[in-house]
């Protein structure tokens, strides 16, 4: 029997070296670029024929009316594929992955900038602006600080096997990858799901607070998965303290907006912390065996 489940990972981990490969590959990235840029132009003129009152009455629910809404639904596609490579990059290094998860956040706030000014007319008067102005300003501060944050957790990271053996390690790497082959299905039926909510008027999930839900158990999974290969102390703290900055993400997802941003610094601040002394450990301690 174990056999038999070894394979079957061995197997699957196979099947996800090459999506992997694939999307990570050049062809793939011009290929995403291009549909984007074309869901921008397509966007904004669906946007103009609907103002000129030359779309369907059906169509025109689901059309929106501001020339400022493109960007908003080409921030939203560019999320999709972000989360489709942190995906992609959960087996690697936790620590990257967690990085990953602060860039997505940054941008979902940057996306919020632009949903805030999509609430806007072309030409706006500052008295109608004043209630969105602050919420901005926050939402603008908050990515620029946890851009600042990430480029101060990465050259504080210290990359480190979780098990000297590289049969274990090797083997909690597969584990991971067949994991992450079971989030992407998980994924791409919240797309779907939330596609028909969308297209039947009913009222649609937030699809990436529902992934950052998911992503808190797949956390949890990899910290219990990783006790078969690790019992140390740090390297358990570690783990479960990145999942708890998981959890501050998903909460301030569903914050108003000057909490949000609050939050997820917070919650960089928290990992930059981790990484610095975990880091200063790890040193101090190879150093003091040698």
């Amino acid at each position: 029997m174990q056999r038999i489940i070894r394979k079957t990972i061995t197997r699957l981990s196979f099947f996800y070296n090459n999506i992997e490969n694939y999307w990570h590959g050049d062809r793939n990235h011009r290929l995403l670029g291009t549909l984007i840029f074309f869901i921008f132009l397509i966007s904004l003129a669906l946007i103009h024929l609907n103002r000129m009152g030359l779309i369907h009455s059906y169509l025109t629910e689901y059309i929106p009316t501001n020339y400022f809404a493109a960007i908003v639904i080409s921030f939203w596609i560019l999320l999709i594929f972000e989360i489709f490579s942190l995906i992609f990059v959960l087996p690697g290094s936790v620590s990257s992955s967690m990085i990953k998860q602060f860039e997505i956040f940054s941008l979902i706030l940057l996306r919020d900038v632009f949903k805030s000014i999509e609430k806007f007319s072309e030409v706006e008067i500052w008295s109608n602006l004043i209630s969105h102005f602050y919420p901005m300003l926050f939402d603008a501060a908050g990515a620029l600080l946890i851009f600042i944050g990430i480029y101060h957790i990465k050259k504080l990271q210290l990359h480190k096997s979780i098990t000297s053996n590289q049969d274990k390690q090797n083997q909690f790497i597969e584990i991971k990858k067949v994991l992450s082959l079971l989030l992407i299905l998980i994924f791409v039926g919240l797309i779907g799901y939330d596609a028909f909510l969308f297209i039947n008027q009913s009222d649609v999930f937030h699809l990436f607070t529902l992934f950052y839900s998911v992503m808190i158990f797949f956390d949890v999974m990899i910290v219990l998965i990783s006790l078969r290969y690790n019992l140390s102390y740090m390297v358990l703290f570690r783990y479960s303290a990145f999942t708890i900055a998981t959890i501050l993400l998903r909460i301030s997802l569903t914050a108003p907006a000057m909490y949000k941003a609050l939050i997820g610094v917070a919650s960089v601040a928290f990992v930059y912390l981790l990484t610095m002394y975990y880091s200063k450990y790890m040193r101090d301690f190879q150093t003091t065996k040698s």
